[in-house]
C-alpha cells in the first residue's frame, strides 16, 4: 500500500469545490509520479490547510492508499502538466488514441485543473503587507 504526501489543496474558481490532490512519497523506479485527486468538503480544507502551514496541535499521521485505488484512481501528469492516459504510458513513442470513456473519466478533473490560475502559483498575493 503506497504511502501519499499531501501535494496541494486546489479550489475550482467556477464552484468552490475542493481538491486535496495527494502524490506517491516514493515512486517507483522507472516510474513517474502518481497523484491521486480526491473532492473535499471546505471544513475539511481548511483543516488540512492549516497542518500545510505548520500550525502546531496537529498529527502527523502517515497516509496509505490501497494499490487497487490508485491503479484506477490515480493519474500522472506529463511535463506540461497535463494527465496522461494508462495506455499513453505504455507508448510514449507514440500518441494514443483518446477515447470517449476516458474523457468522462477525467472530466471532473480536467474541469477543474482548467479554472486554476497556474500563472501565479506560489506567488504571495501581497494582502495584509
Amino acid at each position: 500500500m503506497p504511502e501519499m504526501v499531501i501535494d496541494s489543496i486546489r479550489v475550482s474558481l467556477m464552484n468552490y469545490q475542493r481538491v486535496v490532490i495527494l502524490k506517491e512519497l516514493v515512486s517507483r523506479e522507472g516510474e513517474v509520479d502518481r497523484y491521486l485527486p480526491i473532492w473535499i468538503g471546505p471544513a475539511e480544507a481548511d483543516a488540512i490547510a492549516v497542518k500545510l502551514q505548520g500550525v502546531l496541535v496537529r498529527t502527523e499521521v502517515p497516509i496509505y492508499v490501497a494499490d487497487e485505488v490508485l491503479a484506477k484512481a490515480g493519474i500522472t501528469l506529463d511535463e506540461e502538466g497535463k494527465p496522461v492516459l494508462p495506455e499513453d504510458r505504455a507508448g510514449a513513442d507514440k500518441p494514443a488514441e483518446v477515447r470517449e470513456e476516458d474523457l468522462r473519466r477525467m472530466s471532473a478533473f480536467t474541469d477543474f485543473i482548467s479554472t486554476l490560475d497556474l500563472e501565479n502559483l506560489g506567488e504571495t498575493s501581497g494582502q495584509g503587507t
